[in-house]
């Protein structure tokens, strides 16, 4: 069984990494608000190979595959998530955790929880980031539409 791994890295790198993702379409990218994480810290545990870029707005971004990181992070300070999800991990699985019914082809690469409270979407600015990289007119398309509910 793998060592489960807690890291700080820089945003430029965390955003690097997530665009990358993205861009090769082989896993599932999950946006979470910051009130999704509690629930998502125990339902993660049932799924492999899943990690998590836990931001709160700081130089520093952690990356981490720790159900627990997510609880502790909620309870330190806002922070909100991308959480990358490989998909050899079969889209049902991955529905049941995130409660969304999900292709089972795998051809729905972006998963967007809804913030517990009933608001309205929350882009982690984190993913608004990456996906610049990857598809900038998209990105600026977020940026100028929910410019207050990114992080």
């Amino acid at each position: 069984m793998p060592i489960a791994t807690n890291e700080l890295l820089s945003r430029d790198t965390a955003v690097q990494r997530i665009a990358r993702r993205i861009a090769a379409r082989d896993a599932y990218v999950i946006t979470a608000p910051p009130t999704s994480l509690p629930r998502l810290s125990s339902a993660l545990t049932e799924l492999k190979g899943w990690h998590a870029y836990l931001d709160s707005g700081t130089p520093a971004v952690m990356r981490t595959d720790r159900a627990g990181a997510l609880l502790v992070a909620d309870l330190l300070m806002e922070t909100a998530g991308v959480i990358v999800v490989p998909k050899t991990v079969p889209a049902s699985e991955l529905g049941e955790v995130v409660g969304q019914e999900l292709p089972a082809d795998g051809s729905q690469d972006l998963v967007v929880l809804m913030p517990t409270d009933g608001g309205p979407i929350f882009w982690p600015l984190l993913f608004v980031d990456a996906l610049a990289l990857v598809d900038p007119p998209v990105a600026a398309h977020l940026r100028a539409q929910h410019i207050a509910d990114l992080n």
